[in-house]
């Protein structure tokens, strides 16, 4: 250790020792900085929790509006209602008519088919480096059977309605023998909320 005459360090010494203290504080708060977690795009993905596949739903189609000038529908027209329930499959969440009597409710094959939407079941998990260690991104995990996925992504636009009901179109072809078809349709929207 280099002294002066008093027997104190040199001064250059301290600088080199405050220098040396502030880089390895410097290196550690680098070390310590938390790097930002990269998530997938959730949007239009819900939780599979917020559909009750045990809860019975009322399901009444009608018509919103129609021309003025059109003899086949009536604006506001109310349909048959069914009691449903939800039953997600490996590739649709299912909208099933439930048998009015409900002695025959154990049957499977008696709950009719109403509505299917197509949807990708979902799990998210962070993505892995080749050491198992997490790479602060998300990924898909593809590995958890389809059933196990808590999240689900739906496709209302490719969803398909199977059940008839007696809106004014199927009336009008039942008393005059006219064939009409629809000739297109649009999805407008959806919100879900509890209950």
């Amino acid at each position: 250790m280099n002294t002066n005459k008093r027997g104190n360090m040199k001064p250059y010494k301290h600088s080199r020792l405050g220098a040396a203290f502030l880089m390895s504080l410097a290196i550690f708060a680098g070390c310590t900085k938390k790097v930002a977690y990269d998530y997938e795009n959730h949007e239009d993905v819900h939780a599979k929790s917020q559909i009750d596949t045990a809860a019975e739903y009322l399901y009444v189609p009608s018509t919103a509006n129609s021309t003025r000038t059109s003899d086949v529908a009536r604006p506001y027209w109310q349909g048959q209602e069914k009691l449903v329930k939800f039953q997600f499959t490996e590739k649709t969440l299912q909208v099933l008519e439930l048998d009015r009597e409900s002695r025959f409710d154990a049957n499977a094959t008696n709950k009719k088919l109403v509505m299917e939407i197509p949807v990708e079941h979902i799990q998210y998990k962070c993505a892995e480096d080749k050491y198992g260690d997490c790479t602060q991104s998300e990924t898909k995990d593809s590995d958890l059977k389809w059933s196990a996925r808590a999240d689900f992504k739906p496709d209302f636009d490719s969803a398909r309605i199977v059940e008839t009901n007696t809106l004014p179109i199927e009336l009008e072809n039942l008393f005059t023998g006219n064939c009409y078809r629809e000739s297109s349709s649009k999805f407008l929207g959806y919100e879900m909320k509890d209950g």
